[in-house]
């Protein structure tokens, strides 16, 4: 006898729904867990008490609290570009679209500590698991190459420019923050290693930027005032 291919369409479409439910609810039980009590007590056992899950349904998905962290801190970064990328848009000229960006970044990393904790924990190379980086960062420094605008010939170093910059700015932001001045000067820098006029640079840099309105997701749940219930 045949099976039904709509029952077996089913079993997957509900397998694959309890999955995902099941990756949120654990990213959410980090986000709590670190909220209280620091990178350092992202554990198995606090995992699983605030997710309210067995430990075997933990190590169904991850093999170590560092994937947990490292997964999360991926995730928050898709959300993180998603979220200033409409803001970004409004500017024709790729340098204005990725000064902007990155300041946008690092202000919303700024009112929340939570978000540059993961993003560190996850370290490089953390955004090439970031679908949004290469379409919304890469395809921009494409098109600034391609411009003209940015005079590294190479995508790939441009891209790994731009995120160590962000990595870099994230642990600043850790161990001693300097304050949105610190994130003019590291666009600068960012423009001006790309082969910008440093005039140009400093208009480009001192832009004013728009109000967040943060993509629905882990971020919008990281920026919960309840988070660390």
């Amino acid at each position: 006898m045949t099976e039904d291919p709509k029952a077996e369409d089913h079993r997957v479409r509900v397998a694959a729904r309890r999955r995902e439910q099941m990756l949120a609810q654990l990213s959410d039980a980090a986000l709590r867990v670190m909220a209280r009590g620091g990178p350092e007590g992202v554990t198995v056992d606090a995992v699983i008490l605030q997710a309210g899950v067995s430990r075997g349904t933990f190590y169904k998905y991850y093999d170590a609290p560092a994937a947990l962290i490292s997964a999360v801190g991926a995730e928050l970064a898709e959300d993180l570009i998603l979220t200033v990328s409409p803001s970004v848009l409004a500017y024709q000229d790729p340098a204005a679209r990725l000064a902007t960006g990155f300041r946008m970044v690092l202000r919303c990393a700024r009112a929340n500590p939570l978000l540059p904790r993961f993003m560190i924990r996850a370290g490089w190379p953390a955004f090439d698991r970031v679908p949004a980086f290469s379409a919304r960062v890469g395809a921009n420094l494409a098109a600034g190459i391609a411009q003209g605008r940015f005079r590294i010939a190479s995508l790939p170093v441009a891209r790994a420019l731009v995120g160590g910059v962000v990595i870099g700015m994230m642990a600043t932001l850790i161990d001693d923050d300097g304050g949105p001045e610190s994130d003019n000067t590291a666009a600068k820098m960012l423009l001006l290693s790309l082969g910008l006029d440093e005039e140009e640079v400093k208009k480009i840099v001192t832009l004013p930027l728009p109000e967040l309105t943060v993509h629905p997701g882990l971020l919008a749940r990281c920026h919960s005032p309840d988070r660390a219930g």
